[in-house]
């Protein structure tokens, strides 16, 4: 489970984090190319974060478009109703 890109959001954009997340996703499937990889949302920070929230909508395309070449890929939505209150 990938759940990454959340030291990044407050220093870069999400561009460069999106850049970042395929080149780890390329080494990660030319090492182990039969492994599942699920990636994740982010979950909420607790505050406004439009790098972060940029990026979070890029994830599930990320997923969808590397699943479609035949890459052993899933998503999962760890921000969608989650409760950053009852965390804290």
């Amino acid at each position: 489970l990938l759940h990454i890109g959340t030291n990044d959001a407050n220093e870069f954009t999400a561009d460069v984090i999106e850049a970042d997340l395929n080149t780890l996703l390329d080494k990660l499937v030319a090492g182990a190319p039969d492994a599942l990889i699920v990636l994740a949302k982010i979950t909420p920070l607790g505050w406004n974060n439009q790098a972060l929230a940029t990026y979070n909508s890029k994830i599930a395309g990320i997923v969808e478009t590397r699943a479609a070449a035949g890459q052993h890929l899933a998503f999962v939505d760890m921000n969608t109703d989650f409760d950053s209150d009852s965390m804290l």
